[in-house]
């Protein structure tokens, strides 16, 4: 963007501690979006007491309940970190099933204000979908899917998370074998609001995001995506992943 360049990233922190702000630094990211932070709201608000010698802002959504039924309903948690001098409007829900996915600390959303060049600013989503065995993962997508249909694709938007799934298991799984999510099926197929960014603009630089090591055999994917609608692809310059479930994106 002409007046200043952000560079947007996603990040599934994978519970939020003091220790993740370094390397968000490190990033030099303008934005980051965190996925899996599992604050409730006491430590919600010690967080952004935390941060703020740092200069950051921590925008969040909903604090995850101390106890949940299921095995993975504490893995929950979204928001975005803003870096110093970097401001963002909260977007709180605007429909029903937009607001359930945010009642279910699944879903958060920041603009960034309009200006000169950018008369209707930049919306971003932090998203975070249940694994595939969690009861949660059909009223996930269902609600996901509720709440694009009714979103205005005017405004450059970006969905940036870890889905925990794929539409291409033999691309992005080392294994060549890995969950079809569904809901990207969707959001990414013929006729969908939504384009894969680091596919569109930075094929070159396609990267796993996630390595976890099995044994002796180290596995790797690409979970984690940035997603953006026609409408901001113009302001991409590029996406990368950079592994540890960090794919960033340059806006113009």
């Amino acid at each position: 963007m002409v007046d200043r360049p952000l560079r947007v990233g996603t990040w599934n922190v994978s519970t939020w501690t003091e220790s993740r702000l370094s390397p968000i630094e490190s990033l030099g990211v303008s934005l980051l979006a965190v996925q899996e932070t599992k604050l409730s709201s006491l430590q919600l608000e010690n967080v952004r007491r935390s941060i703020q010698p740092s200069g950051c802002t921590f925008h969040h959504g909903l604090g995850v309940p101390a106890q949940r039924a299921g095995g993975h309903g504490i893995s929950c948690g979204v928001g975005v970190v803003a870096s110093p001098g970097v401001a963002v409007s909260p977007l709180m829900p605007q429909s029903p099933a937009w607001k359930r996915l945010h009642s279910m600390c699944r879903v958060h959303a920041v603009l960034v204000p309009p200006r000169p060049d950018l008369p209707l600013g930049v919306r971003l989503f932090s998203v975070y979908a249940p694994l595939q065995r969690d009861g949660a993962r059909d009223e996930f997508t269902r609600l996901f899917l509720e709440m694009v249909a009714v979103l205005d694709m005017q405004i450059p938007t970006l969905v940036l998370g870890d889905f925990n799934g794929t539409v291409s298991p033999c691309r992005d799984y080392s294994s060549g074998d890995g969950p079809v999510c569904g809901l990207l099926s969707r959001l990414l197929g013929p006729g969908g609001p939504f384009l894969d960014l680091q596919l569109l603009v930075s094929p070159d630089l396609y990267a796993h995001t996630f390595h976890v090591p099995h044994g002796d055999i180290l596995h790797s994917s690409r979970c984690d995506l940035a997603l953006g609608n026609r409408a901001v692809v113009s302001l991409i310059s590029r996406c990368r992943g950079t592994g540890e479930h960090r794919p960033l994106a340059g806006l113009r």
